[in-house]
Order: C-alpha cells, then sequence, then structure tokens
C-alpha cells in the first residue's frame, strides 16, 4: 500500500516511521518538496518522515514533533550542503528549516501547529 507514488518524484513509503512502517504525511509538505526538487535540480532523499511516538523517543525528538504530524521530514540532497538547502527551502515556503551541517541533513516544517504545541523536530 506504500507503494502509492505521490507524485513524478515521491513515493509514500519514503515519508513511512521506519519501525512500524505507518506513514501519515501532509499534502503541502509533499507539495513544497516538489517544488524545492524543482529548484534544485537535484534528488531529494527523506531520510525521515512520519515518526509513531516509540521512534520518536528513540530518536530523542520533540514529544510534540511535527514528524509525527507528517508535516515534517529531514532531507538530503547529493552535492548539496544542507545550508543551501535551508536557503532554498524558506524560498520555497518551508517555515521551520533548519541544517545540521555535522549530521548532513536539513529539516523542513510546515508551521501548522496546534495550539500550545512549537516544533524542536
Amino acid at each position: 500500500m506504500n507503494r502509492v507514488r505521490l507524485n513524478l518524484y515521491f513515493k509514500l513509503s519514503e515519508f513511512q516511521c521506519p519501525c512500524c512502517r505507518l506513514v501519515q504525511v501532509e499534502e503541502e509538505l509533499v507539495d513544497n518538496l516538489y517544488n524545492l526538487r524543482l529548484a534544485l535540480h537535484r534528488p531529494i532523499i527523506i531520510t525521515s518522515g512520519y515518526r509513531c511516538k516509540k521512534h520518536n523517543v528513540k530518536v530523542g525528538g520533540n514529544p510534540v514533533s511535527a514528524h509525527m504530524r507528517g508535516a515534517a521530514a529531514d532531507i538530503l540532497v547529493p552535492g548539496i550542503s544542507p545550508s543551501v538547502v535551508e536557503i532554498a527551502a524558506q524560498k520555497i515556503g518551508f517555515e521551520k528549516v533548519y541544517s545540521n551541517v555535522k549530521q548532513g541533513f536539513t529539516h523542513c516544517g510546515l508551521a501548522s501547529l496546534g495550539i500550545g504545541e512549537k516544533d524542536n523536530a
């Protein structure tokens, strides 16, 4: 079921939780990643998409992480530094973006948070 293609560049399986294979992803996240892919002219690898509560705890994620709502993804773009990806992602419309140069990924999140929540990945 998770083999469904969401668009030309992404499949649902790329966003699934690695421990339970459940998946939830907001359409706006996929749309923004698609537009980022077009802007950068490079493939985007999803290193962390949806996280169930158990997996989020395992990786040390924030208890109200946007990953647990399908509203964030950690990505890497081969051949482009995370800091450059961060700037491009902000231009595309991601509201919660930061690069982790040491670990080589960029966190791209949406600002669609519930009352009292803050996104700290």
